[in-house]
């Protein structure tokens, strides 16, 4: 992950991001398995708009600032770099 700004909470949102797993499958659903301190699991839906440059998704457990857009900017085999409002998250399929 990289900020383009730092608050309280970076530390913790990089502690879970690092080691966690994001599965997209064909019908539209998402589950994350968070790594970190507290591991947990999010599900929810996701969509890509017409064009192919944006992810949004939608939790299924809502909570503050929690569903988001992101601007796809990378995509291939191996790689999804997402920019979002906060900055940029960087996935690699392992």
């Amino acid at each position: 992950m990289e900020f383009t700004t730092q608050t309280k909470d970076t530390p913790a949102l990089v502690d879970n991001a690092l080691n966690s797993t994001v599965c997209f499958d064909a019908n539209g659903k998402f589950n994350t398995q968070l790594a970190g301190a507290n591991p947990t699991t999010v599900t929810g839906i996701y969509k890509l708009s017409a064009d192919g440059t944006t992810l949004s998704q939608t939790r299924d457990t809502y909570e503050e600032g929690i569903d988001e857009e992101a601007t796809i900017a990378l995509l291939d085999v191996k790689k999804l770099t997402l920019q979002l409002n906060f900055g940029m998250i960087y996935f690699e399929k392992k």
